[in-house]
């Protein structure tokens, strides 16, 4: 509790027990002050607890999982129903994956046009090798949660040779090809709410899972858009 809240709750004391109308006006008043400061320090609060929950997704899976298990202890204030887009309440289990999924493409909709590339000429398109491959998966963070296969980084790190040139033929075949795989494309959200009895999809914070070997990927686009900008700049 904080030292403005302490000063206002001892100021409110001094006019508990009034008898004028002036004094139940004050009352009353400083009331209503200190529960909107509740709220708004206990948002504050929540805000802070989350941001960290996310900073320890990237570097810490064990951490987060026990952050975001302090986070989410009083379930018990959570409804269980959420209104759809039109503030109708809703709270058939389907109907409610069905909304998270409508939020979730409304959110990150992209409306730019598809660029189709014509004249591509084929020894341009980039042709990793197995040491590429090797090099990005050493890259992948420890300790951090996966995606939806469930394959940790760790996992990754002890690929032999057989495995590590299976995903090289996954990944120059994205580029050949521009094909993602389905798998490469899935995330699993995890849903903090902000409020207690939350009901609409923005009343909750999502944090989202990707799979570590769609960041092998990542890795490599990140690492060619960086060297493409260094000639640009040459």
């Amino acid at each position: 509790m904080t030292q403005e809240i302490l000063e206002k709750m001892e100021e409110r004391k001094k006019f508990k027990h009034g008898q004028t109308e002036d004094t139940k006006r004050k009352y009353k008043q400083l009331k209503t002050e200190i529960r909107k400061l509740c709220r708004q320090k206990k948002e504050e609060f929540i805000n802070r607890e989350c941001e960290g929950a996310e900073h320890l997704e990237r570097i810490d899976s064990a951490k987060f999982h026990k952050k975001i298990k302090d986070l989410t202890w009083t379930m018990k204030k959570v409804t269980h129903s959420l209104n759809d887009k039109n503030g109708v309440e809703i709270f058939d289990p389907k109907q409610i994956l069905n909304r998270w999924k409508e939020y979730c493409q409304d959110l990150y909709a992209d409306d730019r046009p598809n660029t189709i590339v014509d004249n591509i000429v084929e020894n341009e398109i980039p042709h990793f090798t197995t040491d590429d491959i090797k090099n990005a998966i050493s890259k992948l963070n420890n300790k951090k949660s996966p995606g939806s296969d469930s394959i940790p980084a760790e996992f990754l790190k002890l690929l032999d040779i057989d495995g590590i040139t299976l995903i090289t033929d996954i990944i120059n075949s994205i580029y050949q090809t521009g094909q993602i795989p389905v798998d490469f494309l899935e995330s699993v959200f995890i849903t903090i709410p902000k409020i207690n009895k939350a009901k609409n999809c923005s009343d909750f914070r999502t944090i989202s899972l990707i799979s570590h070997a769609s960041k092998i990927l990542l890795i490599l686009l990140k690492s060619r858009i960086n060297h493409a900008i260094e000639q640009n700049l040459t």
